[in-house]
């Protein structure tokens, strides 16, 4: 007398809810996405080249990171006020302002480093990434430290129609 063996039975395929599936989906090009699925889009030429700069930045440059709140009502204020005479600015412009001013009166924190250690920095350049129709940019906003607000703003926006 033969037996045979017992069959097993496939683990329910659905995942409890609120849980993740234990292997995502795959996604289908040109059909929409299902929960938990992703579409590739091919890469342009400048998101390669802005994704290969961002890395290099952060993992070539040392990184610091600090939080604070702060009361930004007179800022809110101020721009309401410049709106009055067509002056548009926005919070970013006072805040790449205030880390222009702050690397310019704590020059030990503009610093690049190398193999013999930091190395302070003449100019203050900050750059912001923009995400725009076109992907990712980053203006770069030259000397930060000694324009004004108004100025900072005109400066990211020429570049981001470059």
């Amino acid at each position: 007398m033969t037996t045979a063996a017992p069959v097993p039975t496939p683990a329910d395929p659905t995942p409890p809810p609120g849980s993740r599936p234990n292997i995502p989906p795959v996604s289908v090009p040109g059909k929409p996405g299902a929960p938990g699925t992703f579409t590739e889009i091919p890469a342009t030429t400048i998101r390669r080249v802005i994704a290969q700069r961002l890395t290099e930045s952060k993992t070539t440059i040392p990184h610091a990171y600090a939080s604070i709140d702060c009361d930004m009502a007179a800022v809110m204020k101020l721009r309401k006020d410049l709106a009055k005479d067509q002056i548009k600015v926005s919070v970013n412009d006072f805040i790449i302002k205030a880390a222009a001013v702050t690397l310019r009166d704590m020059p030990e924190v503009n610093v690049t480093w190398s193999g013999d250690g930091p190395h302070p920095l003449d100019s203050i350049h900050i750059s912001v990434a923009v995400a725009t129709d076109r992907g990712l940019i980053t203006p770069i906003i030259r000397d930060a430290a000694n324009k004004g607000v108004q100025e900072i703003s005109a400066t990211a926006k020429v570049h981001l129609n470059d």
